[in-house]
């Protein structure tokens, strides 16, 4: 057998809010079986799609700024491979359906958020979230990261006039900060 097949794909990550390097204890929330603890090849499957068993990587908290994140996590790479092979899950819904699920979205956003300041989404797909943030925002800045190189030029459209960065890279929150 591959040898790379059985290898870990997994990436340790810091804290994506004040890159600590620590964590408080064990995982938090965790499925059973942990993602963490199977191969890549056994975690694929679970990649898309709705099944039965619901599994996910741990979340830990960081000691620092109290973030629960997943401190592991695939790596650029793997996640580039099960990302390219995911089919739409919109594929069948209509652009003005999902325009309006997206804006409900929003409305919930703005009772909690002054809408202000910089602006991270990860995976914003086509950016249907992202123009209600453009249009009704006052944010001084937008970093989108979304690994589907083939929708970029929507997002661009969306971003329209505003400073803002665009990258695959979904993991490298710390690297984000130095590509204004």
């Amino acid at each position: 057998m591959d040898e790379a097949k059985h290898l870990k794909p997994f990436a340790i990550r810091h804290c994506p809010v004040c890159n600590s390097d620590q964590i408080l204890g064990r995982s938090e929330i965790s499925s059973n079986p942990k993602a963490e603890t199977l191969r890549f090849d056994e975690l694929k499957p679970y990649w898309n799609g709705f099944f039965k068993k619901n599994i996910f990587f741990s979340y830990c908290r960081c000691p620092r700024c109290q973030l629960l994140f997943c401190r592991e996590y695939l790596s650029s790479s793997r996640l580039q491979e099960l990302y390219s092979q995911m089919p739409d899950n919109t594929a069948g819904v209509s652009v003005q359906a999902l325009k309006k699920t997206q804006r409900s979205y929003f409305k919930a956003l703005k009772q909690y958020s002054t809408l202000t300041g910089e602006y991270l989404e990860i995976g914003p797909d086509i950016g249907l979230f992202t123009e209600n943030c453009v249009q009704e925002g006052a944010f001084e800045f937008f970093w989108l990261a979304e690994p589907n190189k083939s929708v970029h030029s929507d997002l661009k459209r969306v971003a329209a006039d505003k400073k803002c960065f665009i990258s695959t890279d979904i993991l490298g929150y710390v690297s984000l900060s130095g590509s204004r």
